[in-house]
């Protein structure tokens, strides 16, 4: 199967939801659509294997003493083969609208009540919620959680026949790279294996591959008055296919794909003596 990588995906999304309008207005059902949608993109985890098996009682949210807004929160997915858990903790931001963590938040407390219907192991994410009674709640299916987000990435004008749900983790781990955070730094937040060169093979080929020979070229060949910039207008996107190392251009990029102004990703990263707090339950 063939993956194609567009930063700018993220953006898309994210931009997409956040017009739904704030999160404590939504009808439950978009709510849930909105959180799924912040949460992929902020843990950068597989839709189908990580987010589709999230249970409730893996949602630990971090609050400082007196306040009712969490600061941060932990979520964890256990894989049947996997000794340790997978776990990403994800710290909040100042623009709710977008917060994962506060969309998350307020999720959480719209459903409290219909889940005393639920076994423990339950679900985080549901299906049932436009139904008319909580009772009718149920665990959502991992493939249930991939449709969903087919849909929100082409209601958000992406082409899905060319970008699917799984490039989603893939752009969020390019993009926190390109804002300049480290590979290492990155890798452990989506939980990519260090060992594996997957991520720097397969997906993430910097925008100008030929800028640590051009230093060098330079200093050996004296030409030390150039000091040229590269505002990213102009540059071509690559094309990463999985398993090969086919890398093609897909057309040109606009400079939105390179310039952001909000920095959100490095936001998120988890800061040891931030969240290293006891679980406060919801």
């Amino acid at each position: 199967m063939t993956f194609i990588v567009k930063v700018t995906t993220v953006q898309l999304l994210i931009n997409h939801v956040v017009a739904w309008g704030k999160s404590e207005e939504l009808e439950l059902f978009t709510l849930q659509q909105k959180t799924i949608t912040l949460i992929t993109i902020a843990t950068m985890w597989r839709p189908r294997s990580d987010i589709g098996n999230l249970q409730w009682r893996y949602v630990e949210f971090v609050r400082n003493d007196g306040n009712t807004e969490p600061i941060g929160v932990t979520l964890k997915v256990r894989q049947p083969k996997e000794i340790k858990p997978k776990a990403s903790k994800l710290g909040a931001l100042q623009d709710k609208t977008k917060c994962p963590v506060h969309t998350l938040w307020v999720f959480c407390q719209a459903t409290l009540e219909g889940r005393k219907y639920l076994t423990q192991d339950h679900k985080l994410f549901l299906k049932g919620l436009q139904g008319d009674s909580e009772t009718e709640w149920e665990s959502v299916a991992t493939g249930t959680i991939a449709s969903w987000l087919k849909k929100i990435m082409d209601s958000a004008g992406i082409d899905t026949e060319k970008y699917t749900v799984h490039s989603i983790r893939a752009a969020a781990s390019i993009k926190a790279v390109d804002l300049g955070m480290s590979f290492e730094t990155v890798k452990d937040h989506a939980n990519w294996s260090q060992n594996s060169s997957t991520f720097e093979n397969y997906y993430y080929r910097p925008r100008d591959q030929h800028a640590r020979g051009r230093e060098i070229t330079k200093k050996l060949f004296g030409d030390v008055t150039e000091n040229r910039t590269t505002s990213g207008v102009g540059v071509e996107p690559t094309k990463i296919v999985i398993g090969t190392t086919d890398n093609s251009t897909v057309g040109e990029t606009e400079t939105t794909d390179v310039v952001d102004t909000h920095p959100w990703l490095p936001q998120w990263l988890y800061v040891p003596s931030l969240l290293s707090t006891s679980r406060k339950k919801i």
